[in-house]
């Protein structure tokens, strides 16, 4: 199954990221990793620039924190969470690419 992220060209254009969409494709064709999503292929349309992604179904950290409540994870699960990003920033440093924003919101599993 795949994802698709939707870039209005509009939006991009206004907001003066073209270069960033274009550095995002790049990476995302670059880095091959069991923990980075994939770049499965890419295509444009008049209005907009088009990323399949491959999908991540398990929902993201976020989710997983909330889901929780206020006992939060315990030991063993905090360090599976932990050694998943770990290893996810580990494959892009590899590459020579440093991911600048990790936050709950944009891990997912």
């Amino acid at each position: 199954m795949y994802a698709c992220k939707k870039l209005e060209k509009k939006r991009v254009k206004k907001r003066k990221g073209e270069a960033m969409a274009l550095n995002e494709k790049r990476i995302l064709e670059k880095v091959n990793s069991s923990f980075v999503v994939n770049l499965a292929y890419a295509y444009e349309t008049k209005d907009a620039l088009c990323l399949v992604l491959t999908i991540m179904n398990g929902g993201d950290l976020k989710f997983h924190i909330y889901n929780m409540g206020n006992s939060g994870f315990d030991e063993q699960r905090a360090i599976f969470y932990a050694a998943e990003i770990c290893s996810g920033l580990e494959d892009l440093h590899r590459e020579r690419i440093v991911y600048r924003l990790v936050i709950n919101q944009f891990i997912h599993y």
